[in-house]
């Protein structure tokens, strides 16, 4: 489903800042993020911020 060796540094998409979603996978320094509608993208990891926890 997910083609990590497809990865080209040629093409890319724009994200909304306030775009969501669930770590799922790291490979090197890219991680899978599943948003919701069932996107996911391959992100590098150093442009992932990750929001604190909710008490």
């Amino acid at each position: 489903m997910w083609d990590f060796a497809g990865i080209s540094e040629d093409l890319g998409q724009d994200l909304r800042s306030d775009e969501r979603g669930r770590l799922c996978e790291r490979r090197d320094s890219w991680v899978i993020i599943m948003a919701s509608g069932g996107r996911g993208y391959w992100v590098e990891e150093k442009f992932v911020v990750f929001t604190k926890a909710q008490q």
